[in-house]
């Protein structure tokens, strides 16, 4: 079975990690639908555990256990997996957009 606790570290993490490794306490309790005072508890309990560091302003930064953890998971090559992914959608609509302001060009064979 897995801990609903460690669940929502990972999530933390996770959450922390896409937003280029550092995020304030209410972003990341934002991002996990939570109260801040749960986020709270779930940030300081994983700062304890050397994951992430808190600054008094309540930035939390990842640390390198922290990027070693998601890395083993598998979770750091399922994000870049989802970036490259919404990069080629992205790529993809651009092009499609270029290709409706262009006029069409028909080829007639006489």
């Amino acid at each position: 079975m897995v801990n609903t606790r460690d669940s929502r570290e990972i999530e933390a993490l996770t959450i922390i990690w896409q937003r280029g490794g550092k995020a304030p306490m209410n972003a990341v309790a934002r991002a996990m639908s939570i109260n801040s005072d749960y986020a709270r508890v779930i940030l300081l309990d994983i700062g304890k555990k050397d994951y992430i560091d808190i600054n008094r302003n309540g930035l939390c930064k990842i640390t390198e256990k922290g990027k070693e953890l998601l890395k083993n998971r598998g979770i750091l090559e399922e994000i870049a997996e989802e970036e490259k992914r919404k990069k080629e959608a992205r790529q993809v609509k651009i092009k499609e957009e270029e290709e409706k302001g262009k006029p069409k060009i028909i080829t007639l064979k006489y």
